[in-house]
């Protein structure tokens, strides 16, 4: 599977640009990552990368590109695209888990490809060892203390 919407400067896009069926297939698969592996998909990502991937999803729903979607940024709120396609270029290189994921919420493939990818998701996916720290490192929340 190749970023082939990596390719163009958006400069150049035309609005609406539809999405491809490659970013479909790869947006289906962080899903069923997203919902059946949630200890696995908190593993990667910030708040920027989550609200990537909320955009990213709407778009994907939509079916394309309007030219209008903007995220925000400590640099304040900025065009998503420009924003998307520099992320893809500096974290292209990223090969372990957390970068993988990271990579994932952006709906972007680094370097080393997807067989590479897949293939460290699938040991976390069959490690319960992952799963166990995971679920320990969760805080349980106690019950509501009402404030006056």
């Amino acid at each position: 599977m190749k970023s082939t919407w990596k390719d163009k400067d958006y400069k150049y896009w035309q609005y609406p640009r539809p999405v491809s069926q490659d970013m479909v297939k790869l947006w289906n698969f962080c899903e069923l990552v997203r919902k059946q592996y949630p200890h696995i998909w908190r593993q990667g990502g910030n708040l920027v990368g989550n609200s990537a991937y909320r955009i990213l999803s709407k778009v994907i729903k939509q079916g394309y590109f309007t030219g209008k979607e903007t995220i925000k940024t400590e640099k304040g709120r900025q065009h998503f695209v420009t924003v998307w396609q520099g992320w893809m270029a500096r974290h292209s290189k990223d090969y372990l888990l957390p970068g993988l994921i990271a990579n994932l919420k952006w709906l972007s493939i680094p370097e080393r490809g997807w067989d590479h990818t897949y293939g460290v998701l699938y040991r976390a996916m069959n490690d319960p060892e992952l799963k166990k720290k995971a679920n320990a490192k969760r805080i349980i929340p106690t019950k509501k203390v009402k404030r006056k």
